[in-house]
């Protein structure tokens, strides 16, 4: 039995084919529940199990699979996206500590992703965005920032952006530590550290700022030195996101392509 403390429980929740099941597929398998990556398009998902959703390549009710991570169990919820199944998202809305409000960094911000939002927060919910499907066609993880600003405030901010685009989208920088990962094929465990690009040295840069202009405002005496320009630790920072994640006055937007097992890891982690 873990303590409360140690547990999180966590609701997927999105516009439907924003690729919240093959997200949790994902982080299932980089946790080590699954030993395949198992694919929507072929129904081999572990959640979405019934042949009506198998048929039709979506979520009719809510799956919830549970692991542990960093020493935490993690019960995670996926839930469905379309409209007409919307009372099971719901539920889980009231039952959860925090959301991950999945995007599709094709489509950007839809509407049915803006009505759970409203209701997350209603519930007062910790929430995390992942913009996922990076490599597909059209797809642009700085559009779906703005949108995602444009939507629900300024206090949506990147705690990484991609490496590449597209079919091109190769990795991710993390932008709380400045360091960068590269990812080959799909397999666990399958990224590397590599230096920051040098093409990308300076959006880096730009988005690392607008990262701790909010992380210092949820500390006056951060604020105060973070005006100084003194530099601001690892651990003050990571203190400073926990508490405005929690207490709602931030919102981090991490990213990566769930079907290729990309930037999961690191979402896991965050």
């Amino acid at each position: 039995m873990k303590p409360p403390d140690r547990i999180r429980n966590v609701a997927l929740v999105g516009h439907r084919g924003s690729g919240k099941t093959s997200l949790a597929e994902a982080i299932l398998f980089e946790a080590g529940i699954v030993n395949r990556l198992g694919k929507v398009d072929d129904g081999s998902t572990l959640l979405d199990h019934e042949p009506d959703e198998q048929a039709r390549q979506m979520s009719i009710g809510a799956g919830i699979a549970s692991f542990e991570h960093d020493g935490r169990k993690i019960n995670l919820i996926d839930t469905p996206g379309e409209p007409s199944f919307v009372a099971d998202t719901l539920a889980a809305l009231r039952v959860a500590d925090a959301a991950v409000i999945v995007v599709n960094g094709v489509m950007g911000v839809e509407v049915h992703t803006e009505r759970l939002w409203q209701r997350a927060d209603a519930e007062g919910l910790a929430r995390l965005v992942f913009v996922n499907m990076l490599d597909r066609e059209r797809a642009d993880f700085f559009r779906t920032l703005e949108a995602l600003k444009e939507a629900f405030g300024q206090h949506v901010v990147a705690t990484e952006i991609p490496i590449g685009s597209e079919h091109e989208v190769r990795g991710v920088i993390d932008l709380i530590d400045m360091k960068a990962f590269e990812y080959e094929g799909e397999g666990r465990g399958n990224s590397k550290d590599v230096p920051i690009p040098d093409e990308l040295s300076d959006q880096a840069t730009e988005y690392r700022e607008k990262l701790m202009d909010e992380v210092a405002e949820n500390s006056d005496e951060l604020m105060e030195r973070y005006l100084e320009g003194e530099e601001i630790s690892h651990e003050e920072t990571v203190t400073a996101l926990k508490t405005g994640v929690t207490e709602g006055t931030l919102f981090p937007v991490t990213c990566g392509a769930a079907t290729r097992n990309l930037g999961i890891n690191r979402l896991l982690d965050a």
